[in-house]
């Protein structure tokens, strides 16, 4: 299953970057990394054989992924676009290079999961709560500070 999920995040990331090169976009990066969490959990909960552990680890990934998508999908928004990628929009191995590692990623902050073998669950489970209101707050205020133009170019 490892080599499978790195493939299959690979692969939806190869996806994604095509239209994101045609069209010189950056509104499909953030959200497509949010969509590789979102897929490759659905892959795994469809291939594998699952147990209550499973759902529980896989909801508590979808939960995560779907606040950070809309996070993203809201900052991309309002930003118009990522000025991370002024540099390599327009060179297709570099972008293609940057979609290629952001498969990566998914899968290397996945691998906890597709070996999921059941223990520690519920310790598990309160440390990701934990984390997913700290980066909520987070990023509500780094979003609000950037809002403020009497903050453009500083660190929150």
């Amino acid at each position: 299953m490892i080599l499978e999920s790195l493939l299959f995040a690979l692969g939806f990331n190869i996806l994604m970057f095509i239209p994101a090169y045609f069209f010189k976009t950056d509104k499909l990066t953030d959200m497509s990394y949010s969509l590789t969490f979102i897929f490759l959990i659905l892959y795994l909960f469809f291939t594998e054989t699952i147990t209550l552990g499973h759902i529980l680890l896989y909801s508590m990934v979808l939960i995560w992924a779907l606040r950070l998508g809309t996070f993203l999908v809201i900052r991309i928004h309002s930003q118009k676009k990522d000025d991370r990628f002024d540099k390599m929009r327009n060179s297709f191995f570099k972008f293609l290079g940057f979609w290629l590692l952001q498969g990566i990623t998914v899968w290397v902050v996945l691998l906890s999961t597709i070996l999921y073998e059941g223990k520690y669950v519920l310790i598990g489970a309160v440390i990701w709560f934990i984390g997913l209101l700290i980066e909520s707050i987070a990023d509500a205020q780094k979003f609000s500070f950037k809002q403020h133009k009497k903050n453009k170019g500083k660190f929150i």
